[in-house]
């Protein structure tokens, strides 16, 4: 997994190598690193942005989860103190 991941990291570079050489080949090489650069924080942005939103999404989720599980609890130490209430006069 670790090699998979260091082949991806090494194919980015290659890649954004080749695209800030045929950038500069077509702009002057200031312009072309301002362009590339450029590119990554849009890119940058538009992924946290999608990430924030599913963050969002899952912590919505995990409330309402939260909140059932609490009830359910609720409900099961209610039946619990019902059960030892009606039993412990019995053991007396």
């Amino acid at each position: 997994m670790a090699a998979g991941a260091l082949l991806g990291l090494l194919a980015l570079h290659a890649g954004s190598v080749t695209l800030l050489r045929f950038l500069e080949s077509t702009l002057s090489p200031k312009r072309a690193a301002l362009a590339l650069t450029s590119g990554y924080l849009t890119v940058g942005g538009a992924l946290a942005l999608l990430g924030l939103r599913r963050l969002r999404a899952a912590s919505v989720t995990t409330r309402r989860e939260v909140a059932h599980v609490k009830e359910e609890m609720a409900g099961a130490a209610e039946g619990a103190r019902q059960a030892s209430a009606r039993t412990a006069p019995a053991s007396r």
